[in-house]
């Protein structure tokens, strides 16, 4: 007994010799270790930030066949007009914006997706995580007789949940101004606006009566819904992808009118 007690007698003070923890941690140490806890969380933020602003730096071009993609494409990177047939596969060239004011420039990555239905989705699929602004070309001059196929590629686009995620600025460039018959950006967004109401409802009354079976819900693409509900369809209602109309030319057409892609220019400059 009397050596178990003696064992504890020592366990006890040998415990109770040891400073708190607290006494340690004076005024000074602790400032400075809430200090290093906040540079290295702000460090991390910054570095994430910086990465994925840089990693997300393509440039888009899609629309439907015919639209003037191509030429438009090869305007902006070279300053030639090419002569173009139905492409199979994507243009890809890199891009280098006008000077800011700081005299900086930025290096963006140019992506023409060819039009055709049948191959343009699986290739936007393979940039789309990319993507820091989408440009979609319309052509002006037959903008009322392909208004239907426009507005559902442009949903498609819009209800992408990649897409949303990374909320691309979005620039409707009206193109072939040149032609009579073009169609002016304001008549254009009016005749989306109008359609894409349609197309939305259609949609959500596909996917309503699909409720039942998850598995053709989940098939069926995304649940991402377009614009406000309860109000008809307005491209004001899409903030996040601050979306903008222009007019341009991005070839001689049959008027001969000058090439006018300006107002390409300055959008992409501000990305």
């Amino acid at each position: 007994m009397i050596f178990c007690c003696d064992v504890l007698k020592i366990d006890m003070t040998t415990f109770t010799s040891y400073p708190d923890l607290m006494d340690l941690l004076d005024d000074s140490n602790i400032v400075m270790i809430l200090s290093t806890i906040v540079i290295i969380l702000l460090t991390t933020i910054l570095y994430v930030l910086a990465r994925g602003k840089t990693e997300r730096s393509s440039v888009l071009f899609v629309g439907i066949s015919g639209a003037g993609k191509t030429q438009l494409f090869a305007q902006l990177v070279s300053g030639q007009t090419k002569e173009t047939v139905t492409s199979l596969k994507e243009n890809e060239a890199m891009y280098n914006t006008s000077a800011d004011s700081s005299g900086k420039t930025k290096q963006l990555t140019m992506v023409d997706i060819p039009g055709s239905s049948s191959i343009r989705s699986q290739i936007f699929d393979n940039f789309k995580s990319k993507v820091r602004g989408l440009l979609f070309v319309v052509d002006s001059g037959n903008a009322q007789r392909n208004i239907k196929d426009v507005a559902v590629f442009i949903y498609q686009l819009l209800t992408d949940e990649i897409v949303n995620k990374f909320q691309p600025k979005i620039l409707i460039a009206c193109n072939k101004q040149d032609l009579l018959q073009a169609k002016s950006k304001r008549v254009i967004q009016g005749l989306l606006e109008n359609e894409l109401n349609t197309v939305r409802k259609t949609q959500s009354a596909r996917l309503s009566h699909e409720d039942d079976d998850t598995s053709d819900a989940t098939a069926s693409g995304s649940t991402v819904f377009l614009g406000r509900k309860n109000e008809s369809f307005q491209f004001q209602h899409l903030n996040k992808f601050d979306v903008k109309f222009c007019e341009c030319s991005g070839e001689v057409g049959e008027e001969n009118g000058p090439i006018e892609i300006d107002e390409v220019k300055q959008w992409i400059d501000s990305l």
